[in-house]
């Protein structure tokens, strides 16, 4: 394990006075900084909607279901392990001055392909929204041939844990993976190289004080903690927390790698924030970059594809935020100046691209080589949800909320057919998850007849 001093890199050369203060979460409005909350407590109930925001906007997310190992290796048997791939980062290195960043020009008007709607026709099959026992299911991520679900109790106040399971696309059949145990825990996927799976373990209500990093291997029931909370970051004053995942991470995993962003106290005793980098081969953690004072700056979304780092770095006084990108092979670095502050941005799964939306009002897509940035989005909804299909989104409750998919390679967006629908999302391997929902005449669902539909993507077909 290399020193602290030598893995480390400053993103601020100069160490700043540190200050007390935080941003206030108030979503919709652009140009504010509406990925800030100070502190938050919901029930379980709200939780499970912000968790699905954090699950499934993080989860299938940032090289999460994203490189070719994905691919099925036995199609209709529960999962084996395959290979996973190698990546060799370099050492970290100063990086560049913030005003040396390129100013994108972002699209004023959606400027892609519009392909047909998404519709259940020829889907692959269905999977129960709930069972007689009083527990709903939720696809999350595509996995060795089928797809991870997520299995909770429908109750509010309920003693049952949450549990994984998995669901074969040829027999339909549904295996349970593992139990959380503890049913004042959750975990949240996000992301698998097509071998191990990226969870954090939080509790059930924001700001997630208490979180545990854990890689999962499904086929040889191998478990892997990498990274847990420090109850002293919590204590400190006002620390700006990002919604939906307040403390805890959202882990980005490619290729045998895993890279995320976590506040921790350093040799000096002083509390920033880091970017962390994990080799699952080596089983070594690496930190990648760093800022002193997490109140006068910030980083967050860090994410892996290719042979690429991401991450979105928050600057006072600047006119929104950047977009930084390491390259580990050429040891490249870009920034780009967005003019806007993004809630959330991914890399593409092969690290060509970066998609990000600024809530509720545009989605873009950056292809980093070139510097042309697409808008394949409005207002349908927010967040990012990456996998190696592309780029889909949570819909939203307006009159244009709609769920769908953004394909990078064809400059094609598809929409989901029909009205609203919250629940759509791709899931990785060429499938797209579709729900397709009934509502009585006071336009509340009728659970019976909601059935969740997994549907193959066009590239798939």
């Amino acid at each position: 394990m290399e020193s602290h001093s030598k893995m480390v890199s400053r993103m601020s050369r100069n160490r700043t006075k540190r200050k007390s203060g935080s941003l206030v979460h108030r979503p919709g409005r652009t140009g504010q900084r509406s990925n800030r909350i100070t502190a938050l407590s919901t029930t379980r109930t709200a939780a499970a909607v912000l968790g699905l925001a954090f699950a499934v906007a993080a989860a299938c997310s940032g090289g999460g279901s994203s490189s070719p190992q994905l691919a099925a290796t036995q199609a209709g048997s529960p999962p084996s392990a395959t290979q996973a791939g190698s990546i060799h980062p370099a050492a970290p290195t100063a990086l560049p001055d913030p005003r040396g960043a390129v100013r994108l020009t972002l699209p004023g008007q959606v400027t892609v392909n519009r392909g047909p709607d998404i519709t259940p026709t020829g889907f692959v099959g269905t999977i129960p929204n709930f069972d007689d026992s009083g527990h709903g299911y939720l696809p999350i991520l595509a996995y060795d041939g089928g797809v991870l679900v997520r299995r909770d109790s429908l109750a509010v106040d309920t003693s049952d844990a949450q549990e994984y399971w998995w669901w074969s696309s040829v027999s339909g059949d549904l295996t349970r993976l593992w139990q959380v145990g503890d049913p004042h825990k959750q975990d949240v996927l996000t992301g698998t190289d097509g071998q191990w799976i990226a969870t954090v373990r939080v509790g059930e209500s924001l700001p997630f004080p208490d979180w545990e990093l854990i890689l999962r291997n499904p086929a040889t029931g191998a478990e892997r903690t990498i990274a847990v909370s420090d109850e002293r970051v919590t204590r400190s004053t006002r620390l700006p927390v990002g919604l939906p995942s307040g403390f805890a991470p959202e882990p980005s995993i490619s290729e045998g790698y895993v890279v995320w962003i976590e506040w921790a106290f350093g040799d000096d005793d002083q509390l920033h924030k880091y970017v962390r980098l994990y080799s699952i081969e080596a089983d070594r953690q690496q930190t990648i970059t760093m800022i002193d004072d997490p109140r006068m700056e910030d980083i967050r979304m860090a994410s892996i594809g290719g042979h690429r780092l991401a991450w979105i770095n928050d600057l006072p006084g600047q006119a929104g935020s950047h977009i930084v990108v390491h390259d580990f092979l050429t040891e490249k670095e870009w920034r780009f100046s967005t003019g806007e502050i993004p809630y959330r941005g991914r890399l593409s799964a092969d690290g060509r691209f970066f998609a990000w939306d600024v809530a509720y009002s545009a989605k873009y897509a950056l292809e980093i080589d070139s510097g042309r940035v697409d808008r394949f989005g409005d207002d349908e909804g927010q967040d990012i949800i990456v996998t190696s299909d592309g780029v889909s989104w949570a819909a939203g409750i307006g009159p244009n909320a709609r769920g769908g998919y953004y394909d990078f390679d064809t400059r094609t967006v598809r929409r989901t057919a029909g009205s609203g629908g919250n629940a759509s999302w791709l899931l990785g391997n060429g499938l797209f998850f579709f729900r397709e929902f009934t509502v009585d005449e006071r336009g509340q669902e009728i659970r019976e007849l909601t059935t969740y539909y997994i549907v193959k993507t066009a590239t798939s077909e």
